[in-house]
């Protein structure tokens, strides 16, 4: 009984929802048009704050609207420009901007894609897109709204994680080469290699110092020429103040340099970078990398990655020098050994012979013993004892391979 009592009272009140008076369908009418307006701020508000960049393109490929988020990672200052535009003029892979515009005006869902976008001075953005065709109320398609959200930053954190793995790989390679002790001078070209290749520098150089010079001990094959090349301080000026200073040093154009080598001249180096090669506070000698495409200078992470490698060149002498140092004391050891055996050799014989002495043996005898110790000890095969006889020469005694006697 009290249920429906309660149901009983809310009764009027939903017929009174469902069934508004005409004073309450006049209120509705006249507050209609102020909270769309209302709605449609809120909206445009969130648009316009969105992180992400938001284009609007027509079935025909053209921007039509953008957020102010797309105009200012594309580049541009105003919507009027960005609606001068279409996919031909800011996709950088328009064949499968295209490809994917095509499945999507075929009622295809595509997932979240990667696409690179060219901005309004030439560089590129690298965009992770959502993109969806959007129907008006008939069903029919009306335009593609596409979310663009900027990934420059993940790209370069992924290019330069890959790059990292790429040196580890390297220093891998080069630690199991020490390991199997390949020779010095093709473990020097072999880092030459993998830095041309990593850092995307075509001409490289590791140069050592001897004296007063900074001799050329390996380098790319595209400048073999320099192979063996001797520097002194007035020649190759850039690489002795890496070396002097023990910093990296940077020339933007080397072609335009007043120091400019002859030896060159068939290159037109323009960015050039010198990495001294350091070990044990020590500079050994300088690891240069040179590239010819105009306006391509060394990044920050690329002149990191060249520090790497000149440390690894670094890490390779120095455990060379050390197994040559160690392999140095074997052989003066086994030298020393072997002057230590042959003195006890000829002490040994000195003792016997002078024990024949003392026995009284027979003179020739004692030649003949004398003539045998001293082919033994000095591995001398052939052997043999004179006298002087008149104004001749006698020989006395001799190894038995000399038949004349």
């Amino acid at each position: 009984m009290a249920v429906r009592t309660v149901f009983m009272r809310f009764r009027h009140l939903w017929e009174d929802l469902i069934r508004p008076s005409a004073h309450v369908k006049a209120a509705v009418q006249s507050s209609f048009p102020q909270q769309m307006n209302e709605d449609i701020a809120i909206y445009r508000g969130l648009f316009e704050q969105m992180h992400d960049a938001v284009l609007i393109i027509d079935l025909q490929g053209n921007y039509t609207h953008a957020n102010q988020r797309a105009i200012d990672l594309l580049g541009y200052s105003s919507i009027e420009e960005i609606r001068q535009l279409s996919l031909k003029n800011v996709s950088a892979e328009i064949s499968e901007t295209q490809n994917m515009l095509k499945r999507l005006l075929a009622g295809e869902y595509i997932p979240p894609y990667e696409r690179s976008f060219i901005k309004k001075d030439g560089s590129h953005l690298f965009g992770e897109i959502n993109a969806e065709l959007v129907r008006d109320v008939q069903g029919n398609p009306s335009h593609i709204q596409s979310v663009v959200h900027d990934i420059g930053q993940r790209k370069l954190d992924q290019e330069q994680l890959h790059r990292q793995n790429e040196y580890l790989t390297v220093l891998h390679r080069i630690t199991l080469d020490l390991l199997n002790r390949r020779e010095r001078n093709d473990l020097l070209q072999s880092i030459i290699n993998y830095a041309s290749e990593i850092i995307d520098a075509p001409y490289v150089e590791i140069r050592l110092r001897e004296g007063d010079e900074l001799v050329t001990y390996a380098c790319t094959d595209n400048q073999s020429f320099a192979k063996g090349d001797r520097g002194k301080r007035d020649q190759v000026v850039y690489t002795w103040q890496a070396y002097d200073t023990q910093k990296v040093v940077i020339v933007e154009d080397y072609s335009s340099s007043p120091l400019r080598r002859d030896l060159y001249k068939s290159i037109s180096f323009r960015a050039v970078a010198y990495f001294p090669i350091i070990a044990r506070q020590v500079c050994l000698g300088v690891l240069d990398l040179s590239r010819v495409e105009p306006n391509k200078p060394f990044t920050t992470e690329e002149i990191q990655q060249g520090t790497l490698f000149a440390q690894l060149v670094a890490l390779l002498l120095d455990n060379v020098n050390l197994h040559e140092a160690a392999a140095r004391e074997i052989e003066q050891r086994k030298q020393a050994e072997t002057q230590v055996q042959r003195q006890n050799e000829y002490l040994t014989a000195m003792y016997r012979i002078t024990l024949d002495l003392l026995n009284r043996r027979n003179r020739d005898d004692l030649l003949q013993s004398i003539i045998n110790h001293v082919s033994e000890i000095i591995n001398a095969p052939y052997v043999e004892i004179l006298f002087k006889e008149g104004d001749e020469m006698v020989t006395h005694a001799c190894t038995a391979n000399i038949n004349y006697m």
